[in-house]
């Protein structure tokens, strides 16, 4: 749908998966997703081959050569496979011995109980050749959808065979997946209004006996109000998107073969059932009531405490029959914002941070917003140069260049200390033929920026500069230092983490020397936490502990270290 050229790249995946669904013939089945092919042979478990075609550009969207030529295929055969368990409402698995004990309704130990969901565990069962039609259209329409809509139906597919495979295992996080399959699908969906008589009673009593002595139309009010907030309840959401997602079908042809089928009147309080239970498996790890794990054979609705609740059967032919639904109702053709981006979305694709080594000494086509940036590359490199892990400090003379020309052109006060700082840190340490001096002029009128307690300072500060701070300057700073790391804004100062530790070691150090042990022994602790498993680090708390006094320790020293240094790359 989104390739601008017809000669893609393809690749042909194959894999041998499991299942219970058998065909009398070996034909192969030919889908829109992919052909299967069944076996012949004998038992409630047997091979069933897919392929699948893997197909990609062999260009990017500038015209040059793609790099991508295939994916692995595990992801691709991984989703046409629960795509096909789901259209069949059979089991299909990668695993042969683990689609036995499924089919088997689990293990042979003590938890073995039997089948919850008879029909879709059934061993051997026989898929018509109506069935295949019916999967063959799915997938029609599955993949015709616009991507934000095909994500999604995708999602509760996956979930929804999740919780089949489970069923046998852990009934309680089977139900929690049948549920939480439905509700990512009713994310967006708008609640309906309901009258006040509906409200739930309990909290209807004490709304009314709060407005006891209000005049009609404020009560009413009220009213309007609570029930205006009972609808971005998520709880209402679900219960309103499975409501109009039923289509007449699901009371009349297909439960004419299911036993004791819920009725229409008592469906919404056995959805708002089901999505307390989902809630209390997952928060409080509530176990299901026994009724419903224990009786396997009572059909698609269970009385218990007094109403008519849902079975993991009927729980299953809902998520069945509404997923259907909403993949035959959701928006068709080619999403326009998916359209340029799709390439982002290949399967394998695994994003890391490049060392700045690959980028960093051509990067000149930034505006100021890039700086911290580049502050924090060139400290990393004169950490490293300055403790012997790297033979010298990267050539940063072009993004250098950059910043002295946005420092000269006008940049926002609020940019400039980052510009500044950085001209000033690497003309202090590079040779004399490497400086940049062009703009030395423009860097001295804001000379005044280093002044100030900033963390730019600060690491000037460690890696040679001096500083003239007080302590209530050095406290005011490691707190702003704090609040920005734990926010983690866009524009976070990245810097070795051996120097945020070190700010709060440098505190330390002067509450000690001040008689200030206990407040010394928080900054210890703070630096450790920062540096979390450094050995010096923690035996140097544990002396201060015990001696009642932080022995001295060199800060510079210590940022120079060959380990725990820098961040990831």
């Amino acid at each position: 749908m989104y390739f601008e050229s017809d000669n893609p790249h393809e690749t042909v995946h194959r894999r041998v998966l499991y299942s219970n669904g058998i065909r009398v013939r070996a034909d192969d089945v030919e889908l829109p997703i992919g052909t299967l092919r069944f076996s012949t042979g004998h038992g409630d478990v047997r091979g069933l081959q897919i392929e699948v075609i893997d197909r990609l550009e062999r260009t990017n969207a500038d015209g040059s050569d793609s790099i991508h030529i295939a994916t692995g295929g595990d992801e691709l055969v991984a989703d046409a496979a629960a795509v096909v368990a789901f259209g069949l409402d059979v089991v299909v698995l990668q695993d042969q011995d683990l689609t036995g004990r499924v089919i088997a309704g689990g293990g042979s130990g003590l938890r073995r109980r039997e089948k919850l969901l008879a029909h879709v565990l059934e061993p051997a069962r026989f898929i018509s050749d109506s069935e295949i039609d019916g999967l063959r259209s799915f997938c029609d329409q599955l993949i015709a959808l616009q991507r934000p809509y095909f994500e999604s139906a995708m999602r509760a597919v996956r979930r929804i065979v999740d919780a089949v495979t489970l069923s046998s295992s852990d009934v309680a996080l089977s139900y929690t997946l049948f549920v939480a399959a439905l509700e990512s699908l009713a994310k967006d969906w708008p609640a309906p209004e309901a009258p006040w008589s509906d409200y739930e009673p309990k909290k209807r009593k004490i709304v009314d006996a709060a407005c006891e002595e209000l005049d009609t139309t404020n009560r009413t009010k009220v009213q309007e109000a609570v029930l205006a907030i009972d609808r971005l309840a998520l709880r209402r959401r679900f219960q309103g998107f499975v409501l109009d997602h039923l289509a007449p079908s699901f009371f009349r042809s297909e439960a004419s073969d299911a036993r004791d089928p819920i009725r229409a009147v008592d469906l919404p309080k056995a959805l708002d059932f089901a999505y307390v239970v989902r809630s209390k498996t997952m928060h409080e790890l509530r176990d299901l009531a026994p009724e419903l794990r224990e009786l396997p054979g009572h059909g698609e609705t269970i009385w218990h405490d007094g109403k008519t609740v849902l079975s993991l059967e009927g729980l299953h032919r809902i998520c069945q029959h509404v997923v259907r639904q909403y993949v035959e109702r959701a928006p068709r053709g080619v999403d326009p914002e998916f359209n340029s981006s799709y390439r982002s979305a290949i399967p394998g694709i695994v994003r890391v941070r490049m060392a700045p080594e690959y980028w960093i000494t051509g990067f000149d086509n930034f505006g100021t917003s890039e700086a911290p940036r580049v502050f924090s590359v060139l400290v990393e490199s004169l950490r490293s140069t300055g403790a012997g892990e790297s033979e010298g400090v990267i050539d940063m003379r072009t993004p250098i260049r950059r910043l002295g020309a946005l420092l000269r052109n006008g940049s926002k006060p609020a940019d400039r200390l980052a510009l500044v700082a950085s001209i000033v840190l690497w003309n202090g340490w590079v040779a004399d033929e490497l400086r940049i001096t062009e703009f030395n002029e423009t860097v001295e009128s804001h000379a005044k920026l280093l002044e100030a307690a900033t963390m730019y300072a600060y690491a000037l500060w460690a890696l040679g500069g001096s500083i003239e701070w007080s302590g209530a300057d050095l406290e005011s700073l490691a707190e702003q230092r704090e609040a920005d790391l734990k926010q983690q804004g866009k524009r976070l100062l990245e810097l070795p983490v051996i120097f945020d530790a070190v700010l709060h070691l440098d505190l330390a150090q002067r509450a000690s020397i001040g008689g200030n042990q206990e407040r010394a022994l928080v900054h210890l602790s703070k630096a450790v936490e920062l540096l979390p498993g450094d050995p010096e680090l923690i035996e140097l708390e544990s002396q201060t502990a015990a001696q009642g006094i932080m022995p001295p320790i060199d800060l510079r020293a210590l940022i120079l270290r060959t380990d725990r240094a820098a961040p990831q790359t």
